[in-house]
């Protein structure tokens, strides 16, 4: 999912030595001669009456605070992601990651981007929608996003703020979609992690062998939906998340906690593990030039699926009663 993120993604933020990003003095000579650059002055108006709205001096980490926070990760303390949340703290970590001007992949759930949504729903501290505003105003964006999230800011009541309610590029999409695929995957780890307190630890190691191989083999699968797409990334990390959470889903029903999940439309989509005649004919619609593509994932996903058939019965073999067949059968189709 990473090697996704380094394929779509720029640096967001600027280097230290040049003036902070704004989007009140942005360069958008793009846009001349196009209706959008008159659409985009009062945004950058209001960019430019807010630019001075920058966190107290009472929110920002002192030394000791500062050195604790070393290295913080301020998506994780916003969010809880592999630990128990601390918005508190989170606001202090992206004031020190906005201060450093780092370049990173991720602007959404760094800095101003956390900054942004602290600030509007008053997590972490006081609710201030100008501040809210201003840190919105710093983040590098897609012209038509950075307007449509700051006239969001502005026509806000009580309803949370998200970063990803306004985004328009496949770029911030696939940004967004690996945020949700780490709250996802912590929310199935939290699910599993309760099941697994009463297994032996031959059955925790198994499950945790078939866990990794279905997802490989999740992504294999997906690799190439929306193949040559800007939506590219987002639909393979779409895509392996729902796999992932039937995965989840079936291996609670095997084990009697919830009922099996619906079964999908066949045509959702050719999978060259699982339905080898629909995936011939689509390699016969693919454009030649592509085909090649096609046909090593479709090589790469069958060879995926053979080690996560062998990883699921493994763990099959750890529970009583469960047998190989009857774990075939509940896969099938995955």
């Amino acid at each position: 999912m990473l090697r996704w993120l380094a394929i779509v993604c720029t640096p967001w933020l600027i280097a230290a030595s040049t003036p902070r990003y704004d989007w009140s003095s942005a360069d958008i000579s793009y846009l001349k001669n196009s209706p959008y650059l008159a659409e985009a002055a009062p945004s950058r108006a209001l960019c430019r009456r807010l630019i001075d709205r920058e966190p107290d001096a009472s929110e920002r980490p002192d030394k000791a605070q500062a050195a604790a926070l070393k290295g913080c990760n301020s998506e994780a303390l916003l969010y809880g992601i592999g630990r128990q949340a601390d918005p508190v703290a989170a606001r202090r970590c992206a004031i020190l990651e906005r201060d450093e001007e780092a370049d990173t992949p991720d602007a959404y759930f760094a800095g101003s981007g956390i900054l942004a949504v602290a600030y509007a729903n008053g997590w972490g501290g006081a609710r201030d929608i100008d501040r809210a505003i201003h840190m919105a105003c710093g983040i590098d964006d897609a012209a038509s996003a950075t307007e449509d999230r700051i006239g969001h800011l502005q026509a806000m009541a009580e309803k949370p703020f998200a970063i990803c309610d306004d985004i328009s590029s496949g770029a911030g999409g696939a940004i967004c979609a690996a945020h949700h695929a780490r709250l996802r995957d912590q929310s199935r780890r939290r699910l599993i992690a309760g099941w697994a307190r009463a297994w032996p630890p031959a059955r925790r190691i198994a499950f945790d062998h078939a866990y990794a191989s279905m997802t490989t083999y999740a992504e294999t699968a997906h690799d190439l939906d929306c193949y040559g797409g800007t939506a590219a990334a987002q639909c393979t990390i779409d895509g392996t998340q729902t796999d992932l959470d039937r995965f989840v889903a079936k291996i609670g029903a095997l084990l009697g906690r919830n009922a099996p999940p619906p079964v999908p439309p066949v045509n959702r989509r050719a999978n060259a593990a699982t339905d080898a005649a629909r995936w011939q004919r689509r390699l016969a619609d693919v454009d030649d030039r592509e085909r090649p593509d096609f046909m090593e994932n479709g090589r790469r996903t069958i060879a995926a699926r053979a080690s996560f058939e062998r990883d699921l019965l493994a763990f099959a073999a750890t529970v009583p009663g469960l047998t190989a067949h009857r774990a075939r059968r509940s896969f099938a189709d995955l």
